[in-house]
């Protein structure tokens, strides 16, 4: 992947009351970072940026009408991830539990485009499919300019990776960076392994 753009102090004037519209380099990386801070966006596939192009942010929700987000979110739901997951064949004899944690998954705030930082634990019996990790990762990185909730988020990578993987049994913990002073955790699946 080749760097989109590499921003410098890209939160200036986010508190200012500016509207977040158009694609990354016309106002929407809008992240909070100091003057000091920096960041790398990766430019992961055209069709992304084609697809959250026409995405317009706001600074608060309630600047949002109901059908807006229910758009916003049944686009995301729809939204084709460039990567997809690939597998290899699990030759084992024996039944084992296996866990992959990525702690670099990015995706971005429905409403304000902001980025939100996210750690994907995924826990499964294999049955005759394995990811092969570097799609896994790849496939994270795929939802890196994608305006996402959480819940969202979750149910998109567990039910995609159920049904490319076809585990025996999976479960997904998700762990959002604090927002707002809330910390969020969203499980799917099975509760125990």
């Amino acid at each position: 992947m080749r760097p989109l753009r590499h921003l410098r102090g890209a939160g200036r004037g986010a508190g200012s009351g500016s509207r977040l519209i158009g694609p990354l380099g016309q106002g929407r990386a809008q992240t909070g970072l100091n003057h000091s801070d920096s960041l790398t966006i990766y430019d992961t596939d055209l069709r992304e940026k084609e697809m959250t192009e026409d995405w317009q942010f706001e600074n608060r929700i309630e600047d949002m009408t109901d059908a807006q987000l229910q758009e916003r979110i049944e686009a995301a739901m729809s939204f084709e991830n460039a990567y997809p997951i690939r597998t290899i064949p699990y030759a084992g004899k024996v039944s084992q539990v296996v866990s992959y944690d990525f702690a670099e998954l990015v995706a971005r705030c429905p409403v304000t485009g902001y980025l939100d930082f996210y750690r994907a634990k995924i826990d499964f019996i294999p049955g005759n499919l394995l990811p092969e990790l570097k799609s896994l990762k790849l496939y994270y990185f795929g939802f890196a300019d994608l305006p996402i909730s959480h819940e969202h988020l979750a149910a998109r990578i567990y039910t995609e990776f159920c049904d490319v993987v076809k585990p025996v049994v999976c479960r997904l913990v998700l762990t959002a960076g604090i927002r707002g002073g809330i910390e969020t955790t969203v499980l799917v699946g099975e509760k125990e392994l």
